[in-house]
């Protein structure tokens, strides 16, 4: 169905507001974990950055499962799409009063 691929909109950070030690950790190709949480409810997946990543877009944040790039996207091979997240916490996100945390971290137990 149509938008089953999108977590969040609204967002108040796109791919140009991250931090420039993390953009060029995400261009060397590191392995990340990515942590969602909504109220006491979090997901996990990891996904690598690529020197191909642009991370420009002003408005969005895309994590692929495939390796896909475009200005949106952050990182590719991710382990999890959308439909594959917790459903309670995608619930949650019905509500538009509850907030989601996106936390982007080297994997550094996993990867590189």
């Amino acid at each position: 169905s149509k938008g089953d691929c999108i977590v969040a909109i609204n967002a108040t950070k796109a791919c140009c507001d991250l931090k420039p030690e993390l953009k060029k950790k995400i261009k060397s190709g590191s392995k990340f974990l990515v942590t969602l949480r909504v109220d006491h409810l979090s997901d996990t997946f990891e996904g690598y950055g690529s020197k191909n990543l642009m991370l420009l877009d002003e408005e969005d944040m895309v994590f692929r499962k495939s390796t896909f790039v475009c200005d949106r996207t952050v990182l590719i091979n991710c382990t999890k799409a959308a439909g594959d997240i917790n459903r309670d916490l995608i619930e949650r996100l019905t509500n538009p009063g509850n907030k989601l945390s996106i936390t982007i971290e080297v994997n550094e137990l996993n990867g590189n």
